[in-house]
C-alpha cells in the first residue's frame, strides 16, 4: 500500500479536483440542455426532449437523433452527419463524466494530484472499470463539453432556419390529407358501387336466354351494363390521375410516404380525440397501421403496364374523341382488380377522415349480388 496516498479522501482534501468536477458538471448540464433544444428545433416541440422517453443514453444518442431527423424532415438534410458525428464524439466524455459522478473516489495521490475513481460496475472481462484523473485532465473533459455545446448550438440554429421554411410544407401536406379524404373516400365508394352493378348486370346477361337477346329488358340491360362500366373505369382514372392540379391518390402517396408528415398527422389525431390522454397510443397505432397499409396497397398497383393502358383506354374510348384509335384496352377481371386496390385505399384513408364511412371489399360482392336479382327478375329468369 503507498503510503502517500490518501484513500476515500475528504472533500478538503481534494479541493482542487472537486470544484474542477463542479465545473465540469456544470459543462456537462449545458451539453445536455443544448441537445434537449436540438430535439425541440428538429420536432417543433419544444417539450420533447424533456420527456423521459426521449432522454436516450450517450451510446445510443446518435442513431436515435439520425432516426429523428429522417422522421421530421423526410430527407438527408446537410445538418444530419454533423450531428450524429458530434453526438459520437460526446460518447467519450459523456462515460468520464458518469464515472467521475457515479464512481467512487477511493484513492488520492497528492504526488501528482491524481484522483483513482472505480465504477460500480464489473466489464465483461472480470476487471472493475475504473480511470484515474487530474485537474487537468478534468479541464480537458469540461473543454470537450464547451466545445460540443457551441457547435450543436450552430447546428440548431441551421435547423431552426430550416424548419421555419421546411413546417409551413408540412403543415400542407398534413392539411391536405385531412382535407381531400373524405373526397376520395366518397368517389372510391361511388366507383365501388357502379363496378358493382356492372358486375351483377354482367352476370345476369351471362345467364340470360339466347332468344331472349331481342327483347327490351335484353337490351337496356347491355346499355346499363355498358354504361356502369364506363362509368367505373372513368372514376378509376380520376382516383389515379397524376396531374398535380386535381386531387387523387397519387398525391395522398406522396404526402404519406413521408415519416414526418406522418408523424404530424398522428400528432393531429392524437390531439383531436376527445379521449386522447385515456388513447393517445392506440390511436398513434391506428393511423400508422392505416397508413402502412396503404403505402403496400398502392405500391402493389401495376402503376407502369395497367395504369398506363387505363388512361389510354379513358383518354381515347371514353372522354375524348381523338384521331387516333383505341390501341390498348383493360380487361374486366384488371378493372376488378383496381376497383378493389383503390377500395381499400379509401379505407385506410377513413382514418383521417372521422364521420366518413368506406365501401368494404364484402359489400361490392352484396351490391352485385343485389343487382344480379333484380336483372335476373327483368331478364324472367326468376
Amino acid at each position: 500500500m503507498d503510503k502517500s496516498s490518501i484513500y476515500f479522501p475528504e472533500p478538503g482534501e481534494i479541493e482542487p479536483l472537486a470544484m474542477a468536477f463542479a465545473q465540469m458538471m456544470f459543462a456537462h448540464a449545458a451539453f445536455e440542455a443544448e441537445v434537449c433544444q436540438l430535439q425541440g428545433a428538429i420536432t417543433g416541440d419544444p417539450d420533447f426532449g424533456e420527456q423521459v422517453h426521449n432522454q436516450w443514453g450517450a451510446q445510443v444518442r446518435p442513431e436515435h437523433m439520425a432516426k429523428l431527423i429522417d422522421q421530421h424532415f423526410g430527407e438527408t438534410i446537410p445538418e444530419k452527419a454533423p450531428i450524429v458525428q458530434l453526438l459520437t464524439h460526446a460518447k467519450a466524455p459523456c462515460d468520464d463524466r458518469n464515472l467521475l459522478a457515479h464512481g467512487q473516489w477511493w484513492r488520492f495521490d497528492p504526488n501528482t494530484s491524481t484522483i483513482d475513481v472505480r465504477g460500480g460496475r464489473q466489464r465483461d472481462d472480470g476487471c472493475v472499470e475504473h480511470n484515474r484523473f487530474t485537474v487537468a485532465g478534468i479541464h480537458e473533459i469540461i473543454e470537450k463539453f464547451k466545445n460540443l455545446d457551441a457547435e450543436l448550438f450552430k447546428l440548431r440554429r441551421s435547423i431552426a432556419d430550416r424548419a421555419h421554411h421546411f413546417r409551413p410544407l408540412l403543415d400542407a401536406a398534413a392539411d391536405y390529407v385531412q382535407t381531400e379524404a373524405p373526397r376520395l373516400v366518397k368517389v372510391a365508394g361511388a366507383t365501388a358501387i357502379s363496378f358493382a352493378l356492372f358486375d351483377g348486370v354482367d352476370r345476369a346477361l351471362g345467364l340470360a336466354n339466347q332468344q331472349d337477346v331481342h327483347g327490351d329488358a335484353y337490351q337496356t340491360a347491355l346499355g346499363y351494363r355498358g354504361d356502369t362500366v364506363s362509368l367505373t373505369v372513368v372514376r378509376l382514372a380520376m382516383l389515379l390521375d397524376r396531374n398535380p392540379r386535381v386531387v387523387s391518390f397519387q398525391h395522398i402517396y406522396s404526402h404519406l410516404k413521408r415519416p414526418d408528415a406522418v408523424n404530424l398527422l398522428v400528432d393531429r389525431a392524437c390531439h383531436a380525440s376527445p379521449l386522447a390522454a385515456a388513447l393517445d397510443d392506440r390511436i398513434a397505432d391506428d393511423v400508422r397501421a392505416s397508413t402502412k397499409r396503404f403505402l403496400e396497397a398502392y405500391e402493389a398497383i401495376d402503376w407502369h403496364n395497367l395504369h398506363g393502358r387505363l388512361q389510354h383506354f379513358r383518354n381515347r374510348g371514353l372522354v375524348h374523341l381523338t384521331p387516333e384509335q383505341i390501341s390498348e384496352r383493360v380487361s374486366y377481371a384488371e378493372i376488378r382488380s383496381l376497383v378493389r386496390s383503390v377500395t381499400v385505399l379509401a379505407e385506410c384513408l377513413t382514418v383521417f377522415d372521422p364521420d366518413g364511412v368506406s365501401v368494404r371489399l364484402d359489400e361490392i360482392d352484396e351490391w352485385s349480388n343485389r343487382a344480379k336479382e333484380i336483372w335476373d327478375a327483368a331478364l324472367g329468369r326468376l
